[in-house]
């Protein structure tokens, strides 16, 4: 008893610690969510009434889906933020228990979710593609990693994967019993892998992570068990080309991008690329194989396209590495501040902007082409348009977290993102309305609106950016 009394008094002091560091915009923002979705419930509930067509268990399972809805928003978002800060190294030195805490209240947040989720939808097939889909989520989210992406677009397009791609007969031992059972139970393995990687060791093994990490990349190698081998191969050879010629006649842009270290190189992204491209040609080739012209006209004019379009979701996190490297590199930033190397410190945000947009477009462009490039070897041509309709969209909205006053609060936040979100609906609408009163595509509009709404953006966050203050070390003024 006393062990579970400890625990409870350790998940009350690390929730009044959370409480005290979540900013009231944060919480302004969850609240009006809330209010947005009990109102969008009782929406539901008077139209079921009014029909007469009120189920009981049917508004059980809406409420359930969403207070599980803001659930998930406040775990992958304000919780999973401010509790990874918590997990620092000196926090593991004066607190050892607190990382051991921090994993068992996400873990616990994560189960119930997936479950509450999985109830809600009435069906066990969610609870691993839901379980993963959080996940998954908050690994992109919190630490920007490219490669959690690649389990999103696949739960999005498994409906027609299962149908249109998969043997009939495994795709219905998939569904069945049996396998949902053993996805459940490897689900448990993978959950703590994840939390595992957005909490690391603290102390003396988080520092010798780092420092292996750095090593690799000076020596140009990765172990053998790297998962990340060759984009740490790339980065490693480009760091040595930026940096052969000394501190004289480098150049001071690309190393402020140095600082924060090899998740916001290009390189990093290659993995994702491939697999994609991969599994596009795999797709196409298994579609020729099989001879399921049918079947590949149904897909191009049926519901599943939404799965296509997911793909888009990889350009719409693009940005999410920049900020969370920022977030996270501000020691070796505060470092950089004293170089030599980092010059005049009116010219730092200049020349890290500069390297921001430019790496920030250059991502967008070359996730953009792979997104075309799959989408034409699975759907053909007709999907184009639309397609890129959706990535000029999602970068536009993936480009508002790019550049602004890192010194306080840039880059993105619940905020921003809400803002972000308003502005894209607004931009539908518009392209809607343009596309009645001309007769042209809709998509045609949609891709010049987001187009223009990026630029107009991208100028006016420039120019605030060079007025703000230094940017690093980053939110010292938050």
């Amino acid at each position: 008893m006393s062990a579970i009394s400890n625990a409870l008094q350790d998940y009350r002091n690390i929730w009044r610690v959370m409480a005290l560091q979540r900013t009231e915009r944060t919480a302004w923002w969850m609240y009006r969510l809330a209010l947005l979705l009990i109102g969008g419930g009782a929406v539901f509930v008077g139209v079921a009434i009014w029909r007469n067509q009120l189920d009981p268990w049917i508004v059980v399972r809406l409420l359930l889906g969403l207070g599980a809805f803001w659930g998930g928003a406040t775990w992958v978002g304000p919780f999973a933020s401010v509790s990874m800060r918590m997990n620092s190294a000196i926090n593991a030195r004066l607190v050892p228990r607190q990382r051991r805490r921090l994993l068992q209240m996400a873990a616990g947040g994560w189960l119930l979710l997936t479950l509450a989720f999985t109830v809600a939808a009435g069906t066990w097939t969610l609870l691993p593609l839901g379980g993963v889909y959080l996940l998954s989520i908050a690994m992109v989210i919190q630490t920007g990693n490219p490669r959690a992406l690649a389990p999103i677009i696949v739960i999005g397009n498994w409906g027609w994967l299962s149908r249109r791609v998969l043997p009939p007969r495994l795709a219905e031992t998939l569904a069945g019993d049996t396998a949902m059972v053993v996805c459940g139970v490897l689900l448990v393995p993978a959950a703590a892998w994840v939390l595992r990687r957005m909490y690391p060791a603290g102390g003396d093994t988080h520092f010798e992570r780092h420092a292996t990490l750095r090593r690799r990349i000076v020596e140009g190698r990765g172990g053998a068990g790297d998962p990340g081998n060759r984009s740490v191969r790339i980065y490693a050879a480009v760091l040595h080309r930026d940096s052969r010629h000394g501190p004289q006649r480098a150049d001071a842009g690309r190393m402020l991008m140095h600082a924060l270290g090899p998740e916001v190189h290009w390189s990093a992204w290659t993995g994702f690329v491939g697999v994609m491209l991969v599994l596009g040609i795999g797709i196409r080739l298994l579609l020729a194989w099989q001879e399921s012209s049918r079947s590949l006209h149904d897909f191009m004019s049926g519901a599943s396209l939404v799965g296509l379009g997911s793909l888009v979701l990889a350009i719409l996190f693009a940005t999410a590495a920049f900020s969370q490297a920022i977030n996270r590199t501000r020691g070796e930033q505060a470092l950089v501040r004293l170089a030599p190397l980092a010059g005049d410190a009116t010219l730092l945000n200049r020349r890290l902007a500069l390297q921001l947009l430019q790496r920030g477009l250059g991502l967008w462009a070359a996730l953009t082409l792979a997104i075309l490039c799959v989408s034409i070897l699975v759907a053909g041509p007709a999907v184009l348009l639309r397609q890129f309709g959706l990535c000029c969209l999602a970068g536009q909205v993936a480009m508002m977290g790019l550049l602004g006053d890192y010194a306080g609060q840039g880059g993105w936040r619940p905020a921003l993102a809400w803002r972000a979100g308003g502005l894209a609906l607004l931009e539908v609408l518009a392209a809607v309305g343009l596309a009645r009163v001309s007769g042209m595509s809709f998509w045609t509009w949609m891709a010049a609106i987001a187009l223009a709404v990026a630029g107009f953006r991208l100028c006016r966050a420039w120019q605030g950016m060079l007025a703000a203050p230094v940017a690093f070390p980053a939110r010292r003024l938050g």
